[in-house]
């Protein structure tokens, strides 16, 4: 099917991730935004804007992003994926009440398997960025009471373990967060090795000093 069939798109959207995974930020959008105009299958369309977001983002262009995401019209306007994109890189530039305000409406509207935890981990770190630790807090508890065992899950304990460091909630920290963080599969937690060495100084900081020293150990 070509030139603007479902298989040439596809094919040209493989070469313009290829050129992501090979940092070649400026070629893939350019292979990108021509399929972006054209209609194709949501789910490819979802592929194809997303990683486009992703090439302004390696390119240091995230205030560009923000205007460009904006002139798609209000948050009705918008795609749910199009308006955490937008979420994120208001976080990303220190505008954490506008990013708020989308992760509040984000949340009231609608439920996503993938997107509602990304949302609450935007939340959490946004309401940490104002001190507001009891919003944070909440924010990573929701992530792991409602998606557990996930990756989602370990990244909100990850914050969850460093905002307890930041406080001194040594105790907080050995019992809480490692209670949820044994229920973790090995390999989603040695994407955050912190957490482990975190917890280890609680039990220091608690003057657990046996423990510690085994934990250090192992």
């Amino acid at each position: 099917e070509f030139p603007n069939g479902t298989l040439q798109i596809e094919s040209q959207f493989r070469i313009a991730a290829t050129d992501f995974r090979r940092e070649k930020y400026e070629d893939s959008l350019a292979r990108l935004e021509p399929l972006a105009r054209m209609d194709v299958r949501p789910a490819l369309s979802d592929r194809i804007r997303h990683l486009m977001y992703e090439s302004w983002v390696q390119m240091d262009k995230i205030p560009q992003l923000v205007e460009r995401i904006k002139k798609k019209g209000g948050y009705k306007d918008r795609t749910p994926d199009d308006n955490y994109q937008l979420m994120w890189a208001l976080a990303a530039l220190g505008r954490h009440q506008e990013a708020l305000s989308l992760a509040e409406e984000g949340l009231n509207k609608f439920y996503d398997v993938e997107l509602t935890p990304k949302i609450l981990l935007v939340e959490g770190y946004c309401y940490d960025k104002i001190n507001r630790p009891a919003e944070a807090l909440a924010a990573y508890q929701s992530v792991i009471d409602r998606f557990p065992g996930s990756a989602y899950t370990a990244q909100a304990l990850h914050l969850l373990a460093l905002n307890n460091v930041r406080a001194k909630r040594w105790q907080e920290l050995v019992t809480h967060v490692n209670h949820f963080w044994r229920g973790l599969s090995e390999d989603i937690k040695r994407e955050y090795p912190d957490v482990e060495f975190w917890i280890t100084e609680g039990h220091l900081s608690l003057g657990n000093f046996e423990l510690a020293k085994k934990r250090y150990q192992q």
